[in-house]
């Protein structure tokens, strides 16, 4: 037993090690054509996954960002909409960092609830998408402009949540404590709730907004130390 939740937190923690160290060592290669490969394989079998689930009457919409991520970043890269690549990179590297932190730390609280084959599954699909959203970000320069590109983005996708939220029986997970902010009424005035949402949603958009601060100036700053001259960035491109 004892074995089993530790595998829930160190599978995770070591394929994460992994992916960063697999990141760096081929940074100066090109990967893309093997990153659209496995977005082609990636797409086909989210989208049959779906498909199969729904045919046998389990109404199944994927609503969660990562979920959300399997096909918008595959297929950007697999189709070269180079225009897309900031909110690729960024969807790919959050939805990445969220899974292999969350298991690493706190993985044996769902052992309970995830099977070891789904275990597996997430790895490879979010180690998938973090190595993407990585490779992107360090092939490329963004231009601070592009910060709009993720906010329609990340907006698109809650819109797409509190569409399809409710179409289907969930657990909680981390998209309800977004769209549905239930648990934050707690006081018997409306106006007390009311001010609890709007202090939260402020919350949620300043650390949103630091998150993407702190992508572009990583971004930007890694370009410039490689000699880049961001004076001359229109659009998200290849830095070399």
């Amino acid at each position: 037993m004892i074995t089993r939740l530790l595998l829930y937190n160190l599978a995770p923690a070591l394929s994460f090690i992994s992916l960063i160290v697999a990141a760096h060592f081929t940074k100066q290669k090109n990967v893309l054509p093997f990153l659209r490969a496995a977005s082609f394989l990636l797409a086909i079998y989210k989208a049959a996954f779906y498909i199969v689930k729904n045919a046998r009457g389990d109404l199944t919409v994927p609503v969660e960002i990562s979920a959300v991520s399997y096909f918008i970043v595959p297929v950007i890269v697999a189709f070269r909409i180079r225009r897309a690549y900031t909110p690729a990179a960024f969807l790919g590297i959050a939805s990445g960092l969220g899974f292999f932190l969350f298991y690493a730390a706190a993985g044996f609280t769902v052992s309970g609830g995830v099977s070891l084959k789904e275990l597996i599954i997430g790895i490879i699909s979010h180690g998938y998408l973090f190595f993407t959203g990585t490779a992107l970000f360090t092939r490329c320069v963004f231009p601070k402009k592009e910060s709009v590109k993720i906010w329609l983005a990340m907006l698109a996708i809650l819109c797409w949540a509190l569409l399809f939220y409710d179409v289907e029986q969930r657990g909680i997970t981390f998209i309800y404590y977004v769209i549905k902010p239930q648990f934050l009424f707690v006081f018997s005035s409306p106006s007390a709730n009311l001010s609890a949402a709007v202090a939260y949603y402020a919350t949620l958009c300043a650390l949103f907004y630091g998150a993407v601060k702190l992508f572009f100036f990583c971004n930007n700053g890694r370009a410039l130390s490689d000699g880049h001259d961001l004076s001359q960035t229109a659009d998200a491109h290849p830095a070399h």
